[in-house]
């Protein structure tokens, strides 16, 4: 029984850890230009930073993806 205690933690915190990346995109248009970066596999910390910096200024969007 503790041998599968210990192998479903195991599972559930690798699937854990595995999900915890974000990933979005930072889409900005000045005078009819648009311009796209995308952001993959950011930590949470990573994404809101990215997040804040991209709508900040007001003449960008941000998408998740």
């Amino acid at each position: 029984m503790k041998k599968i205690f210990a192998f479903g933690a195991a599972a559930l915190l690798t699937f854990g850890i595995s999900s915890c990346t974000k990933s979005g995109t930072c889409t900005c248009e000045i005078f009819g230009i648009s311009t796209s970066i995308d952001y993959t596999d950011l930590s949470t910390d990573e994404y809101d930073a990215a997040k804040t910096a991209c709508t900040t200024g007001g003449i960008c969007t941000w998408a998740d993806s």
